[in-house]
């Protein structure tokens, strides 16, 4: 009996070893095939829609393909002459280089991303941006940076009634106070 656990015990660990890897860097492939089957019969329009969604689904395991579709979108942005929205592909490629572990340049891709969205008065963009430079900031240790970027987010973000981008920016903010064992006010509402 022992030996049957200890069997076991080894094919258990090899499974681990094996496959975690690939479990763990699986993607939803039918979503990513079906976006890229449609980028080819799309308008412009669309086809910056479906730019953005393939660099944000490639986001965790693939950095270098998000970085790869937000550059794509951006340049297609700027051909479309879009005058809401294109800061939404330097968030994405800022997004990529931070889980890459480059901070600076996510850093530079986060700021053009405030600077477009602030010249387009795009509210929604300025707050994501906000919410994305927060958590650079918590991730780097810098908390009284990050929680003031992780303020004006919810501010914006609650003046425009964006309430997945609320949950974002509180979810954000729960876990800066967490980090400071600040238990009663992470679990406080914010005004």
């Amino acid at each position: 009996m022992l030996f049957i656990l200890a069997s076991m015990n080894k094919m258990l660990r090899f499974l681990l070893l094996f496959l975690a890897p690939v479990l763990l860097d699986a993607q939803n492939m039918q979503k990513i095939d079906s976006l890229k089957g449609k980028l080819t019969q799309s308008s412009a329009q669309n086809r910056y829609e479906l730019l953005n969604s393939l660099a944000w689904e490639f986001r965790f395991a693939h950095p270098d393909s998000t970085i790869f579709y937000g550059e794509q979108a951006y340049t297609l942005a700027n051909e479309l002459g879009l005058t809401k929205d294109k800061a939404r592909s330097l968030n994405y490629i800022g997004i990529a280089y931070n889980y890459k572990g480059e901070r600076l340049k996510a850093y530079d891709f986060f700021s053009q991303a405030l600077d477009v969205s602030s010249r387009q008065k795009d509210s929604t963009q300025i707050a994501h941006t906000n919410n994305n430079l927060g958590r650079l900031f918590f991730e780097q240790g810098i908390l009284a940076k990050a929680y003031d970027y992780f303020i004006k987010a919810y501010n914006i973000f609650k003046l425009t009634g964006d309430h997945s981008g609320l949950a974002y920016t509180l979810q954000s903010l729960g876990t800066l106070q967490r980090s400071q064992k600040d238990f009663v006010q992470s679990e406080k509402k914010l005004p």
